[in-house]
């Protein structure tokens, strides 16, 4: 069964480059957790640290986590990143703002395991935004956690839903939705052993299923489509956000090894040069506003609660779009701003120009 573990506490932090420091050495860092930002106090400061920042955690695993996949998820660090586990550089990421996956299957073992990350925020022409005076702290600046799963599973992030039509009929909303669905299929797990195999979608409003849809899989790597058709639904909007739980499951001989659930929101969207925005085939005026996501005390490291706070003070004004500039945001922005009925525009990390 798939699990999440948030590895926010318990960190060690300290500047510069000490992805080589002893145990005593460490010992000695500063006692931090995750979100972190380099750059404290933030606000209105002449000037801002540049350079590396290294941070250490040990974390424990069993005997049976060892057995399964995992995964390490940065939900973003600021810009490039370079993982050691156990003494071994397993991973690194450029670019400050997309989440990223490490793999650290076949490097963790049984007890403790000790994770050394190290960030720096230096300049560097081939990452974007680079132009226009804006500054850029470095650090872990959003959640980290482990992904345990099976070898046969639905890749993180890994499912998709389109709504490919939507159109009202007396006084009934019918919907027909693409699902895609990326999955893995292992010829290393016992699982494969068995004779069925199957991806089951589901479309669930609270406990009841809508609606269900069976695909077989096959070993390896494929990505399965699946057209679901509702009727009696209601369509997302900034009046009535309304949504659905797409729930995903991988299914060996009827036994479940993995589960995904996908909150969303029924609608199309297009846009028109002439007559403006058009949200579920109705003409809709767009009203909102522009948010960075840092905060003047704490820079981008901001918690689950301060972002709330800022999406119930933008639909408090009566808002019903925002603009996500000049990056991707944290994961959570978007949910939350499904959640608050508002319509988000996320932007790529691109501020003028850049160098290839």
């Amino acid at each position: 069964m798939r699990e999440y573990r948030l590895l926010n506490n318990n960190w060690k932090f300290t500047y510069g480059d000490k992805v080589g420091a002893s145990p005593d050495e460490i010992n000695r860092w500063q006692d931090i957790g995750l979100p972190h930002s380099f750059g404290i106090p933030y606000f209105m400061e002449k000037e801002f640290y540049l350079g590396y920042g290294t941070y250490s955690k040990w974390f424990e695993l069993s005997k049976e986590d060892c057995k399964k996949r995992i995964l390490l998820k940065f939900f973003g660090a600021f810009q490039k990143a370079v993982v050691v586990l156990n003494g071994k550089q397993i991973g690194e990421h450029r670019g400050g703002y997309t989440p990223f996956l490490v793999e650290l299957t076949g490097n963790i073992r049984p007890g403790q395991n000790h994770l050394i990350v190290c960030v720096d925020n230096l300049w560097d022409a081939t990452l974007a935004p680079r132009g226009g005076e804006h500054q850029f702290n470095g650090g872990i600046y959003r959640d980290m956690q482990l992904i345990l799963t099976a070898y046969d599973y639905i890749e993180e992030d890994g499912v998709f839903v389109q709504t490919t039509q939507l159109k009202k009929e007396k006084d009934s909303w019918h919907a027909e939705l693409k699902i895609g669905t990326q999955v893995h299929a292992s010829e290393k797990s016992d699982l494969s052993e068995f004779d069925s195999m199957m991806l089951e979608t589901c479309i669930c409003e609270g406990k009841e299923v809508l609606a269900r849809s069976v695909e077989p899989l096959v070993m390896g790597n494929s990505e399965i489509c699946q057209s679901i058709s509702l009727t009696g639904i209601t369509p997302w909007s900034p009046d009535t956000p309304k949504l659905y739980i797409v729930v995903s499951r991988v299914l060996c001989n009827g036994i479940e090894c993995d589960c995904v659930r996908t909150s969303v929101g029924i609608r199309t969207v297009r846009f028109d040069k002439d007559e403006g925005f058009f949200l579920n085939g109705e003409s809709y005026p767009l009203r909102g506003v522009n948010k960075h996501q840092d905060r003047m005390d704490k820079g981008y490291a901001v918690s689950k609660k301060d972002q709330e706070e800022d999406m119930a003070m933008i639909a408090d004004i009566g808002a019903n779009a925002l603009r996500l500039a000049h990056y991707q945001h944290d994961e959570y922005a978007y949910e939350l701003a499904d959640i608050y009925g508002i319509c988000a525009w996320a932007e790529i990390p691109l501020v003028n120009s850049m160098t290839a």
